[in-house]
């Protein structure tokens, strides 16, 4: 039987609708939903990152999963939970755009780094404006 092995890594960026903000207390369980949602869905690396307004994920994409309806499935999921567990007084939403980059093996640590400290980098204004996405459009 024929064995596949992919290795199809990519840095995902998005933010909330308006860049409104998240609750604080929100940050790190809508990041754990993703990542939880990533898993299920057959990703088997993944980091989450991010502040308030936007998320920055890393996932190795299995083949068989379009990266459109991986992105989907994350921003549905994550803004269902905001809507229904967190937050259900608000009207939680994501905007409709997306950035994704594609990572190389040699990049992953550094990618994973970079998203993992999200606050550190936003707070010493240490970002990398490309992969900040300032730029996208509701």
């Amino acid at each position: 039987m024929a064995q596949t092995r992919t290795e199809i890594d990519v840095h995902l960026i998005w933010a909330t609708s308006g860049r409104a903000q998240m609750p604080a207390h929100a940050l790190a369980r809508v990041h754990g939903l993703i990542a939880a949602k990533a898993k299920s869905l057959g990703c088997p690396h993944v980091v989450v990152g991010g502040i308030a307004d936007h998320v920055h994920v890393l996932a190795r994409v299995p083949p068989a999963l379009a990266l459109a309806r991986l992105v989907q499935a994350l921003k549905g999921a994550s803004s269902y939970f905001m809507n229904t567990e967190i937050c259900p007084e608000s009207c939680f939403r994501w905007q409709c755009g997306y950035a994704a980059f594609s990572v190389g093996t040699a990049e992953l640590a550094a990618v994973a780094t970079y998203i993992r400290n999200q606050p550190q980098h936003h707070a010493a204004l240490t970002t990398t404006a490309a992969l900040e996405c300032n730029d996208l459009d509701e």
